[in-house]
């Protein structure tokens, strides 16, 4: 619809991020804001060893270091994700269905 994520984040004063999920979702929302103002500060992935990213990938247990928001893009479990995280880091948990549908 010409709407971009970039656009979406901003609004919210959002400028750092950290992905949770490096899948299909996860390398799709990397491109989508490669080249815009909003910087991926980290991912966060169970699998992280076997990840290849341009950026540091952290296992869920490890120290997150502070970021605006994380975008999960594994939306079937965000529920799960967001009560595992939100004792660890304080910002705003984020699901991308959230962000690609504006709610």
């Amino acid at each position: 619809n010409g709407i971009k994520i970039s656009d979406y984040l901003e609004e919210l004063n959002i400028k750092t991020i950290a992905i949770y999920g490096m899948s299909y979702l996860g390398e799709r929302l990397v491109d989508e804001l490669a080249d815009s103002d909003i910087t991926v500060k980290y991912a966060i992935d169970r699998n992280a060893d076997d990840v290849y990213a341009s950026f540091e990938v952290l296992k869920p247990d490890d120290t997150l270091p502070d970021v605006d928001a994380i975008i999960v893009t594994a939306f079937f479990f965000f529920d799960e994700i967001e009560q595992e995280l939100e004792d660890k880091i304080d910002c705003p948990i984020i699901s991308i269905e959230d962000v690609v549908y504006g709610s």
